[in-house]
């Protein structure tokens, strides 16, 4: 049975506090817009306290090209993601020279070769080993790298299978857009807005093996899925814009997590565990404060099953 030995994560270097992005946002959002106080709010209260952003807080006040921007995504990249990937190989105690597989999830950036090409040196893999690069899956790409890694452990029971994502997000937002333009070309952009309270950068890798050698300690991966929902391509993604990938952000989100997870979820649960088991512990995406009510009351969770979830947002958005 494949088994997620071991996990490592990494942030950047730039944490800001939201409380401070608050106070930036009411001195550049001129008095007399629209909607203006119901915009700050939002950083009051999305439930975030912290955030760690690719870049220093400056950058992102400046007008920025898409190949800028893609150049800050491999430059502030691959260090992130090496760091995850060593941090995780390290608690797996897996030499760089078993990992038979490396599978490369991220949606916020463009690279060719692959950022997974990059690792192989630095982290010492092998020249040989199997790449799989996987874009445009967003916020349920680590779950599918996760699934992924499993079938390559489970059908290559001598290798160990290791997943890295990296997701930069702010570096496609443009606040400049966002804001007002002067004289009044152009009015809020709320979508953007809530885009930037919302949304931080950070990498995270995962070692995966087939389980078979009884020393290994790890979680058993039982079972994987998902799910698309028919005409929900508007719901989420990136709108590929002369000078950034622009976010497709739909306020149906909270209401489509709420009406439709659980007759997902629940058959799932009823279907891989067994008799009068349950759930001990809930890992659950932070995507914003309304997104995890949607969740609590779609999967009939209580306050401690949250917690994890909450606490992810709050410390990293």
């Amino acid at each position: 049975m494949p088994t997620v030995e071991a996990v490592g994560t990494a942030t950047p270097e730039h944490p800001v506090q939201q409380a401070e992005l608050a106070r930036l946002a009411d001195e550049l959002l001129p008095d007399g817009v629209a909607d203006r106080d119901q915009m700050l709010e939002v950083f009051r209260t999305g439930g975030i306290q912290e955030r760690y952003l690719a870049m220093p807080l400056p950058w992102y006040l400046e007008d920025h090209g898409h190949r800028e921007r893609n150049q800050a995504y491999t430059d502030q990249g691959l260090p992130l993601a090496e760091r995850a990937a060593q941090r995780a190989l390290t608690a797996a105690a897996c030499p760089p020279e078993e990992v038979g597989a490396i599978l490369f999830v991220s949606t916020t950036g463009l690279a060719t070769p692959s950022l997974d090409a990059r690792l192989i040196e630095p982290l010492g893999l092998d020249p040989g080993v199997t790449r799989t690069p996987i874009w445009g899956l967003g916020c349920a790409g680590g779950v599918a790298g996760i699934n992924r890694g499993a079938e390559l452990a489970h059908h290559h029971p001598g290798q160990r299978v290791l997943v890295v994502c990296l997701e930069l997000c702010s570096l496609q937002f443009s606040l400049t857009r966002a804001l007002p333009g002067p004289g009044g070309s152009r009015g809020l952009d709320k979508k953007r807005l809530i885009a930037a309270t919302l949304f931080a950068d950070g990498a995270a890798a995962a070692v995966l093996s087939a389980g078979s050698e009884p020393s290994v300690e790890g979680l058993a991966h039982l079972a994987g899925t998902g799910h698309l929902f028919p005409g929900s391509q508007d719901v989420m993604g990136w709108e590929v814009l002369d000078d950034t990938l622009d976010v497709v952000l739909s306020p149906r989100i909270p209401t489509i997590a709420r009406e439709e997870l659980g007759a997902i979820v629940h058959p799932f649960l009823d279907e891989h565990l067994g008799p009068g088991q349950e759930v001990d512990h809930w890992v659950l995406h932070p995507g914003g404060a309304k997104v995890l009510q949607a969740y609590a009351k779609a999967l009939g969770l209580d306050r401690d099953q949250m917690a994890p979830a909450r606490e992810a947002l709050a410390a990293y958005g």
